[in-house]
């Protein structure tokens, strides 16, 4: 695979204050023509963190992305289904009460024409062969769940709500599996579509999903509330079931106890809100 750096610049500052070191980032990437907006009030400022890996484009715009968004510390990854990457950090250290080591870091690495095609088609068979590990390793745990409940059951070891636990989870990893084939199906149509959508078609889209992830994220927030004040098996079952609509391939001991189910529901209603945002206020980093 034939590779280029469509830009890349690194930069060291010792003994400058954060905005002497911003400012001269925002001088040195003029001159290289590389798009730098961060003011000082978003280089201080407490965001949160996300990342995701080898996803398909039925699920997200790119196939990998991770970013760090605490005070002095920026970072952005993103790879593209065609190979092409943009990654960016700045950081800052302080010496003393004022002054201190300012690092840039950014790079953007473009794909030859002639490898991005075959880079995306490798990409989606590639998770999609995964994806399927993944479904038959659901359907083989939930059989085998399921065949420990009915030997309790006829033995008569096991308590009653023990075995209906095991059946209700036997249920959930099968909807869960259920779910991932359906990305397969949904991400094989995509493979061998002919054309891509319309920019028409697009924008019909997006007019009808803002109003749907709205209202998901005020659904989602409910049902975080719901577990925070009232953590029992029906609000433990429903947070566990939101969180599964969003994340396929969730590890169940991600979302084992009430505390884990939170942290998963707001990482989930952060990237929601971002994505709404975004429908409004496009970013401004260059992506390829």
């Amino acid at each position: 695979m034939k590779t280029t750096k469509a830009f890349e610049l690194e930069i060291m500052r010792h003994n400058v204050t954060p905005a002497q070191f911003l400012a001269y980032v925002r001088q040195q990437t003029k001159r290289k023509g590389i798009s730098f907006d961060m003011s000082s009030a978003d280089f201080t400022r407490e965001g949160w963190s996300f990342g995701y890996m080898n996803a398909l484009p039925s699920e997200k715009p790119c196939n990998a992305e991770t970013g760090t968004d605490k005070p002095y510390n920026k970072h952005t990854y993103i790879r593209n289904f065609d190979g092409t990457t943009y990654n960016e950090i700045i950081e800052f250290q302080f010496d003393d009460d004022k002054t201190g080591f300012g690092y840039y870091y950014t790079v953007q690495i473009d794909v030859a024409d002639e490898d991005r095609e075959a880079n995306t088609a490798e990409t989606i068979a590639h998770t999609i062969a995964n994806r399927a590990k993944k479904a038959e390793a659901q359907e083989a745990r939930a059989a085998k769940i399921e065949a420990e409940a009915d030997e309790a059951e006829a033995r008569g070891y096991a308590a009653q709500w023990w075995i209906e636990a095991q059946r209700t989870e036997a249920a959930k990893l099968r909807r869960e599996a259920a779910a991932t084939r359906e990305a397969i199906t949904a991400s094989n149509a995509q493979a061998t579509a002919e054309a891509p959508e319309t920019s028409e078609e697009t924008e019909s889209e997006e007019q009808t999903t803002a109003p749907t992830d709205a209202a998901e994220l005020d659904n989602l927030k409910a049902i975080r509330d719901d577990i925070t004040t009232d953590p029992n098996p029906d609000t433990i079952r429903a947070a566990q079931d939101a969180v599964n609509r969003h994340f396929i391939e969730i590890d169940p001991e991600d979302i084992d106890t009430p505390r884990k189910i939170r942290a998963a529901l707001t990482d989930i209603i952060n990237a929601i809100y971002w994505d709404i945002a975004e429908d409004i206020t496009p970013r401004t980093t260059t992506t390829a």
